[in-house]
């Protein structure tokens, strides 16, 4: 039955109840500005009433739970989305890094080098004797090295910077795990002990949303309460263990880290390909993918700057007569070897200077190729390793040139060589012709420099050959550039002494024929090649249906209609032998008149000038003085500065690619500056929806200060009202004794 007791009873219990629950409120209250604090309720219920008759009662009020309020899909998504922002916030601190190299407004970049340089070969074509613009030349060429190997500094401090970064998120990520997975211990406890372990969950999910910003993450809690984390499907937390990251050198790039998983029973796994998101997946794909992808676009205009301006300086001559030298140190020097059946030199084909194709498949090892037994067949041996390449590893394509000479063109390791048979007749190199290639560098941005050793005289402004029309001619009849297209003295082997003689070539027509005694026989020949300078004498009779004795020099009609006489010519005097040499080769197009003369001034390397020829093959080596090349126009000549100088503006192989170096450095600006502005964008896009996410999760299990001055006030008020229940019981108690006698 009710008594007094019962309602002191029911006093104390909600006197209790409305205390903790003010407790509640005010720990609330207390954690409002607490990140990822949730909200906390007091749960009340009836406490068990008394069963009796003629009615039952109660007893008062139990708090029978504190409950912590949650948003787990919400929650989810803030930490998806953490992850999400701090990737492209990271990106776009890295990628703004490497934009910087390349911002010509702000004159960090070097396009306006480029063009300095380009336009100091025009000024040198346009007063090729002019030392001062010589000097300029060098100067400006110097400056743009310096330039493409600070750039290239700049972006593999980059790479530098993203490992210390890399090493340094990695503790803070296991101290992440490590504190998780004691947490996940201690909210066993706390529940196995009777507590709710909210505090210790709201630190756990703090320490989730930390670690979603430093990696991508994946998570679920099993039915103990227990968190397990996982990275790409690999363990991070399982249970009330954590598994450390770690990082090591990777073995192909050593300025690249790889992440690694020490993960169950001692192993360690490579995760790197798992590690896509938060600030460590874009430092992962800013050191492994973004700056390795623009240092060889910053390699690629390197080698084919250095390339094609060698290749071409190669070739040309210097106020002082040399050739054969380089203009930037080499990224790759070629030569003719022996052959390996014979031991002789190599004499039946050429190979070029060689051209950097891909600089991230550059080894810097020396090869050397050699002619197969089938016809256009080339091996690769690989000196530095001692081992011969794979034949899918090197790509050889064939098709002969413009003067009928069999031209195969050769890619491996990251390099493109020709090897050009000296035959006009597209026969290919011997079986066992061997060639050398030395790679020297990895890095052609960063090496990229002047040659040390080339002087202003030796800048070779001058072309090998160079032509004119005599102005006395009184046919309509042009003639081409020309070209040098058998350096040696012998042709397909066979030896033609002083064939590669160069000179004052004059070439005349005749209309009728004239007719020569060659060998006893009598022919008509329409054309005399006379080389001043030796005083040798060719005769040969170009025509359509008949080969002239070179069985190369021919007459055909271009689209035009006009008559085009193909004619090889080399130093040779068939007044007592048929004339075989064909070591150059010039067009006259049109219709000469009879006794319309042309000249073709050749210069040809030389042994006795100065430093001359110390790259070149020995076979290339003539008896032309210096004097002899100044009277053949070296001193005015400037056809290979122009050639040097139309570099800019012409389509080159770069970078798998045939394009203008400066369409393909705007192409670099361009990429770049998308990038960083894409990054900054979807940065600036994330951060709108993370701030709403979180504003919808605050929404949903922050505290609400007005709610918890409305409850405070509630509770007080309950408080107040049973303190006041418990007075009044105990008045009537005291009543009651003071009745007993």
């Amino acid at each position: 039955m009710l008594s007094i007791n019962n309602i002191m009873e029911i006093a104390n219990s909600a006197l209790n109840a409305n205390e903790t629950a003010m407790n509640v409120e005010g720990e609330n209250v207390a954690n409002v500005n607490t990140p990822f604090y949730n909200n906390e309720n007091p749960v009340f219920s009836a406490a068990p009433p008394v069963i009796g008759a003629p009615y039952n009662y109660g007893t008062g009020v139990n708090l029978t739970a504190i409950h912590r309020q949650t948003d787990s899909f919400v929650q989810n998504e803030v930490n998806s989305e953490t992850t999400q922002n701090s990737y492209y916030n990271t990106l776009y601190q890295g990628l703004q890094q490497i934009q910087n190299v390349f911002n010509d407004t702000s004159g960090s970049g070097f396009n306006s080098s480029i063009t300095t340089f380009f336009n100091d070969l025009q000024n040198v074509a346009n007063n090729p004797s002019s030392t001062a613009q010589r000097t300029v030349l060098l100067s400006d060429a110097k400056t743009l090295a310096g330039d493409i190997n600070n750039a290239y500094t700049t972006i593999a401090n980059t790479v530098t910077s993203t490992g210390t970064s890399i090493k340094g998120v990695i503790p803070e990520i296991n101290s992440y795990t490590s504190q998780i997975a004691s947490l996940n211990q201690q909210i066993t406890y706390a529940q196995n002990a009777g507590s709710n372990a909210n505090e210790l969950r709201d630190q756990r999910t703090a320490a989730v949303n930390s670690l979603s910003k430093l990696v991508n993450i994946s998570y679920y809690e099993n039915q103990n309460g227990k968190l397990n984390i996982s990275l790409g499907g690999n363990a991070l937390v399982s249970s009330d263990t954590s598994y450390n990251l770690s990082t090591q050198i990777n073995g192909k790039n050593p300025s690249s880290l790889e992440i690694m998983l020490n993960g169950p029973d001692s192993t360690v796994n490579d995760i790197t390909s798992n590690v896509t998101g938060g600030s460590l997946g874009a430092y992962v794909y800013l050191q492994q993918t973004v700056a390795p992808s623009y240092i060889n676009q910053l390699n690629s205009v390197a080698a084919s700057i250095t390339d094609n301006v060698n290749a071409a300086q190669f070739n040309g001559y210097g106020l002082d007569g040399s050739t054969g030298n380089y203009f930037f140190n080499p990224d790759l020097t070629t030569a003719v070897g022996t052959n390996s059946s014979t031991g002789k030199p190599v004499t039946d084909a050429t190979i070029s200077t060689g051209m950097v194709t891909n600089p991230q498949d550059l080894t810097g090892d020396s090869y050397t190729i050699t002619a197969g037994t089938t016809a256009g067949s080339f091996s690769v041996y690989n000196n530095t390793t001692k081992q011969t390449l794979s034949s899918s590893s090197v790509n050889v394509s064939s098709v002969p040139n413009n003067y009928n000479q069999s031209e195969y063109t050769i890619n491996f390791a990251g390099v493109s060589v020709n090897i050009t048979g000296t035959s006009t007749k597209d026969a290919p190199p011997e079986t066992g012709d061997t060639f050398t290639v030395n790679q020297l560098t990895t890095d052609p941005a960063f090496t990229m420099a002047v040659n040390p050793n080339l002087s202003t005289s030796q800048i070779a402004a001058a072309s090998a050959v160079s032509t004119a029309v005599n102005p006395d001619n009184t046919g309509n009849a042009t003639i081409s550039a020309g070209s040098v297209i058998n350096p040696t003295s012998s042709t397909a082997g066979t030896s033609s002494s002083g064939s590669n003689q160069g000179g004052n070539y004059t070439i005349e027509y005749y209309n009728p024929p004239q007719t020569h005694n060659i060998n006893g026989t009598r022919s008509n020949y329409n054309f005399t090649i006379t080389n001043n300078t030796t005083g040798d004498v060719q005769y040969q009779n170009v025509t359509a249906t008949a080969a002239s004795n070179t069985g190369s020099s021919i007459e055909t009609t271009n689209a035009s209609g006009q008559n085009v006489y193909s004619i090889f010519f080399g130093n040779q005097n068939n007044s007592s032998s048929t004339a075989t040499a064909e070591n150059f080769h010039v067009d006259i197009t049109g219709a000469p008149a009879n006794g319309d003369s042309f000249t073709a001034n050749v210069l040809s390397p030389s042994t006795s000038v100065t430093d001359n020829g110390s790259n070149l093959n020995s076979a290339y080596l003539t008896h032309m003085t210096l004097s002899q090349m100044n009277a053949a126009g070296l001193q005015g000549n400037n056809g290979n500065a122009l050639n040097m100088s139309n570099l800019q503006n012409a389509a080159l192989p770069i970078d798998g690619t045939t394009q203008t170096i400066s369409n393909y450095y705007a192409s670099i600006v361009s990429n770049i500056g998308t990038a960083a502005q894409s990054s900054n964008k979807n940065y600036t896009n994330s951060t709108s929806v993370l701030t709403n996410l979180n504003n919808q999760l605050s929404s949903a299990v922050g505290v609400n200060l007005n709610d918890q001055m409305t409850n405070l006030t509630n509770y007080q008020n309950s408080y107040e009202a049973a303190a006041a229940l418990s007075k009044s019981a105990q008045t009537i108690m005291t009543a009651l004794l003071n009745m007993v006698p």
